[in-house]
């Protein structure tokens, strides 16, 4: 079993499962342009797409700094594709930032970092990033990150609290920078299952 310390970025479309009720056509449609714009901006910052699930994508990269830079670029990539589009036509991402050693078995990322990852994710508006500290405290090192700090949130089924940092949304008129709030009924178990 082969472990490695690396940066981790798992993003996923915001009401994509609506908009695929409503319009199965429109939805692959849609899909298959994130999917694009995904897999070239990954490609371009030296990433590694790990996984694909629906509407998710699950990345990883030997430099948290390409890590960052690839998460901000996909997000303004798809600004761009959301110029002068009608909201349900709108592809709305948010993403989880993460570092941390892993469990690589044919391919396939494990372990206790991916449940970190999830949450993560799951807290980010649309258009903005959620980073643990671990990854956070990497970056800043070298680019000067503008970010929101939040202390002692709790992360569901994980022990004691965590500092976690958001970037501000860059449809920050429609989507505000929130604290977040411990839910204690959610789907994560069955979301991580799927990206592992």
């Amino acid at each position: 079993m082969q472990k490695s310390e690396v940066a981790l970025m798992f993003s996923d479309i915001k009401g994509y499962s609506r908009l695929l009720e409503l319009d199965e056509h429109d939805a692959m449609e849609i899909l298959a342009i994130h999917d694009k714009i995904s897999q070239e901006v990954i490609t371009e910052y030296n990433g590694h797409l790990v996984k694909r699930n629906d509407d998710s994508v699950l990345a990883s990269f030997a430099s948290v700094n390409d890590a960052y830079l690839c998460s901000l670029d996909f997000l303004e990539r798809l600004k761009a594709f959301n110029e002068n589009k009608l909201k349900p036509r709108r592809i709305l991402v948010s993403i989880g930032l993460h570092k941390g050693k892993v469990e690589i078995r044919n391919g396939a990322i494990f372990g206790q970092q991916m449940n970190i990852l999830a949450r993560l994710q799951a807290l980010a508006e649309p258009g903005s990033v959620c980073m643990s500290d671990t990854i956070y405290n990497a970056i800043s090192r070298i680019i000067d990150i503008k970010a929101v700090e939040y202390r002692g949130v709790e992360l569901e089924n994980l022990p004691g609290s965590h500092n976690i940092y958001k970037t501000l949304s860059i449809y920050r008129d429609e989507f505000k920078t929130t604290r977040p709030v411990f839910q204690q009924k959610s789907d994560f178990r069955y979301r991580i299952k799927e990206i592992e």
